[in-house]
């Protein structure tokens, strides 16, 4: 009986632990701000995207709460799609991070990541999300292009020419996130599922993989529906 007492009573802190640390998150990047930097380019990164059809679009630094982060972005010539390496720190903690976002008409959008990180916190409805592990930027990209495909062909998803510069799409993105969860009922006590469950239940999961396990809507299926899993 003292073994389940110790066990309880672990497991309550660390429910309150992860419930504070989504309420913080949520509130920092609530308010996050982009500003421009002058940090060099990552070469890899830099030869990967000229390689493949993106240009330079710039440097950043974003404060959100206890997060800093320094952002490269590119975006490709010819669509609203972006690639962007993200070194993150956190107190004495950095990470380094990769994605790839394609912006469709409708307010619909697909993103690519190499970490499960990304699943942490539930998305808005339009915003559809996946992350792999231990893949090149040539395998990702590949990934990417196929969940475009996927929400092209069957949830009719449309792209649309947009020239909305990277750090308003990049905020308006993050905020709208935000808004969303903090519409959720109590959406801090939900971190702890976010946080311990959700994010590796999602992980290595494609788009198309998310669809027919049925964690996810696709935009004609049920307009405003958000994935199921998410809450």
């Amino acid at each position: 009986m003292e073994a389940i007492s110790v066990i309880v009573g672990i497991a309550s802190l660390v429910f309150i632990a992860v419930s504070i640390m989504t309420y913080a998150n949520v509130v920092g990047f609530g308010k996050a701000e982009l500003m421009r930097s002058e940090s060099a380019v990552p070469d890899e990164e830099n030869e990967w995207a000229q390689a493949n059809g993106f240009e330079y679009v710039g440097s950043y630094r974003m404060r959100a709460g206890v997060t800093n982060a320094e952002i490269w972005a590119w975006r490709r010539t010819d669509r609203p799609t972006f690639f962007c390496r993200y070194l993150v720190r956190a107190g004495s903690m950095s990470k380094i991070a990769h994605d790839l976002t394609t912006e469709f008409a409708d307010g619909i959008s697909i993103t690519t990541v190499d970490t499960k990180d990304s699943n942490c916190l539930p998305l808005a409805s339009g915003a559809y999300i996946q992350s792999f592990s231990r893949m090149s930027f040539d395998e990702n990209w590949q990934r990417h292009i196929e969940a475009e495909n996927y929400l092209m062909d069957y949830g009719q998803a449309r792209l649309e020419a947009n020239d909305t510069p990277f750090e308003q799409a990049f905020v308006e993105a993050i905020r709208r996130q935000i808004n969303y969860i903090r519409t959720l009922p109590l959406w801090p006590f939900r971190g702890t599922y976010w946080h311990l469950v959700r994010k590796h239940l999602l992980h290595n999961k494609s788009i198309q993989t998310q669809h027919e396990k049925g964690m996810i809507k696709l935009p004609n299926e049920s307009a405003g529906d958000i994935p199921t899993i998410q809450v």
